[in-house]
């Protein structure tokens, strides 16, 4: 009875050293539109939360959401028209009044992206200063306005967009080619805006899997010097049916866009559910070693392809933490593995 009280006690102290807490927080979106609204012509409509009445030339928006992992999602989705029609949603002052177009400031954004079955199926999603033509093949026209967002080409193929005074500059960045056609991606977005009027804005890009652990961005991103103060509009534009958008939001941060702070968005959460615990370490015990082609799932907590000491000092250093939706590892759990599985590891490294 004394040894198992002792275990208790320590097992106890361990996770109050680690700082375990059961409270979930939510993250909240500045800018949310789920399309919540009838099926039908979108113009016209009511937009979601942080946004005016859509207004435009087309665009659809068809019955049941679009869904991506373990993503919140409600309403329904938007649609393209067959043919190159905008819509536009203004948000005022939404954006700038919570500090999101400050110089030096972080905007993310992201969205649930369809890529339609045809080499002609076209769509964007970004900011803008002003309503206008962004359709015709964005980067061999004139548009109106700044503009600055994503672009899908050819249907799968997404890229990195911006206007300046209606002229498209730089062209368009490929960041992603081949998306699964008609299968919904979730795309996250980072603006980060330059510490003056001189300075560069760049934009950088996710890609998450279904459980939603931030990803390292994708190496390709876009540099410029734009005038973020003007913007005032979301801009929407699918070309075909089978391009879909759906579930776009606005926020501070990567938390806020993906709705919660989601499962699997804790460091040496290999599993992705939300608390770093027994299973995670097996994960990793049983990739420890692995040189190159390691994934999350295997224990590569830094992104780096392998499997080895500083991935078990993240997993260490996070242990017993969790995040919206994970439950907290029982105190008991904790102690057996910081008190005989990390030592083992950690004795494995010592005779390497």
């Amino acid at each position: 009875m004394r040894k198992f009280t002792m275990i208790l006690v320590t097992a106890v102290a361990v996770a109050a050293i680690l700082g375990i807490s059961a409270g979930p927080a939510n993250a909240d979106a500045v800018i949310y539109e789920p399309f919540d609204m009838p099926a039908g012509a979108l113009p016209g409509q009511a937009g979601g939360t942080g946004l005016g009445t859509w207004s435009g030339d087309g665009g659809v928006v068809a019955s049941g959401s679009m869904t991506f992992g373990s993503l919140p999602a409600s309403g329904n989705r938007y649609t393209g028209a067959g043919g190159y029609y905008e819509s536009w949603a203004g948000f005022s002052t939404t954006l700038s009044s919570a500090g999101l177009l400050d110089h030096s400031a972080e905007l993310w954004f992201s969205a649930v992206l369809q890529p339609g079955s045809s080499s002609n199926d076209y769509g964007f999603i970004g900011l803008s200063s002003a309503t206008g033509n962004i359709g015709a093949n964005f980067g061999s026209v004139p548009t109106v306005a700044n503009i600055m967002g994503i672009w899908l080409q050819n249907g799968s193929d997404l890229q990195l967009v911006n206007a300046v005074g209606g002229t498209p500059v730089g062209g368009r960045n490929k960041v992603k080619e081949n998306l699964s056609l008609l299968s919904p991606t979730l795309v996250v977005g980072k603006f980060t805006w330059g510490a003056d009027g001189a300075s560069n804005d760049t934009l950088e890009i996710y890609l998450p899997w279904g459980g939603l652990a931030q990803p390292a961005p994708q190496t390709t991103t876009m540099t410029t010097v734009i005038d973020q103060s003007t913007f005032s509009y979301l801009g929407v534009w699918m070309r075909n049916v089978d391009s879909q958008v759906d579930e776009i939001r606005f926020g501070a941060t990567y938390d806020d866009v993906i709705g919660v702070m989601g499962p699997g968005i804790v460091a040496g959460d290999a599993d992705e559910n939300g608390v770093v615990d027994a299973a995670d370490y097996i994960a990793l015990k049983t990739h420890i070693g692995t040189a190159t082609g390691a994934v999350l799932a295997n224990g590569d907590f830094d992104v780096d392809g392998d499997v080895d000491w500083d991935d078990l000092q993240i997993l260490q250093d996070n242990f017993g933490k969790t995040s919206a939706g994970g439950a907290v590892p029982e105190p008991a759990t904790i102690f057996v593995m910081l008190a005989a599985g990390l030592p083992a590891l950690l004795k494995r490294r010592r005779r390497a």
